[in-house]
């Protein structure tokens, strides 16, 4: 994550993991949120529906 005190709410990681799941594509959902792609990777593997046991 980057450093810094960002709050992302449940309700946008439900947004971004649902922006990506229509494009696949981290870059895409990144300049729609305005956020970092390795920021939308995180959440979206991590924390999202996709994350890693």
């Amino acid at each position: 994550m980057p450093k810094g005190k960002l709050k992302v709410s449940d309700l946008t990681i439900k947004q971004i993991c649902d922006h990506y799941s229509i494009t696949k594509s981290y870059k895409v959902t990144a300049k729609m949120f305005g956020l970092s792609d390795t920021t939308i990777r995180y959440i979206v593997n991590k924390i999202g529906p996709y994350k890693q046991p």
